[in-house]
């Protein structure tokens, strides 16, 4: 299964809203299952709070338009059972 886009809205961050959505995805959706997802490097609230939850990066992904245009991702993960890399 996937989510996309998934998101808390800037006035209801930092409540505990986004550990509450993550909990109940690990215990209803993935379930002993690895998780992936991909977040902008300008993100840099969302890298530090997968990474204080437990993902690591995986890969640095980097992205060149033929219109001049870059974009650059981490590709994160959480493996299960696996000890967090700051």
């Amino acid at each position: 299964s996937s989510a996309q886009r998934l998101f808390v809205v800037r006035d209801h961050r930092r409540r505990g809203t986004a550990t509450q959505l993550l909990d109940w995805m690990y215990t209803h959706v993935w379930v002993a299952k690895p998780v992936r997802l991909d977040v902008f490097t300008h993100t840099t609230d969302a890298v530090a709070f997968y990474r204080a939850y437990g993902f690591r990066v995986a890969v640095l992904r980097m992205e060149k338009c033929s219109t001049g245009g870059a974009a650059a991702q981490y590709d994160m993960s959480y493996e299960c059972g696996a000890d967090a890399i700051a």
